[in-house]
């Protein structure tokens, strides 16, 4: 999301020297108390839960400069193990890039959640056969729309900054649970899992 081209007819020039010049440390593991850690974007974000169908964690941590100063961290992730029901659990990750990039990311993840519809959601995952072709129209309308508000945004120079962002929502009651997943630029999802007795397996 966001832009990598210069705005028609700009005439403020952009030394590359004189740019942010960002890297990233970003994982997310399994699937709450609310993220953890420093409030501005240099620093290490960690959060963790879980409830009855789920458990997760994530860290979040700013690269070093060759000279040891940490850099700025344009990494931002959603992680609601409960978005407005037991059964609905959303999580997101979105890797900032540009001058911009952190400020980006965390439009992004502020605005996702706030758009997703929570009552489409709860419904259909109380069915006995979720409509995942609604939720996944939904969730594509979700992204396009952020996207449109971030560009609008004339606060945020977007221009030439932008993030990835790669979603999942996590949707149904035990024995019937279904995972949407939603990805703008090279960011990925990788779902596995392992049992005793059958070789690991996964796809992304």
């Amino acid at each position: 999301m966001g832009g990598a081209f210069s705005k028609k007819g700009s005439k403020r020039d952009k030394d590359p020297r004189t740019q942010d010049k960002q890297n990233r440390r970003l994982s997310v593991s399994g699937i709450a108390q609310g993220p953890q850690g420093d409030s501005n974007t240099t620093g290490t974000v960690t959060d963790k839960g879980q409830n009855e169908y789920l458990r997760f964690s994530a860290l979040s941590n700013a690269g070093y400069e060759p000279d040891g100063h940490k850099k700025t961290n344009q990494d931002a992730f959603i992680s609601f193990v409960e978005f407005g029901e037991p059964a609905v659990s959303v999580f997101g990750v979105f890797d900032g890039h540009g001058a911009c990039g952190h400020h980006v990311s965390a439009y992004v993840r502020r605005e996702i959640p706030r758009i997703l519809d929570k009552e489409l959601l709860k419904a259909e995952s109380a069915s006995a056969r979720p409509n995942i072709d609604s939720v996944a129209k939904h969730f594509i309308s979700v992204f396009e729309r952020v996207n449109n508000a971030l560009e609008a945004d004339k606060s945020i120079d977007s221009s030439l900054s932008g993030t990835t962002a790669v979603s999942g929502i996590v949707l149904g009651r035990a024995g019937n649970r279904k995972i949407i997943t939603a990805n703008a630029g090279d960011s990925r999802i990788i779902i596995g899992y392992e049992e005793v007795r059958r070789p690991v397996w996964w796809v992304q």
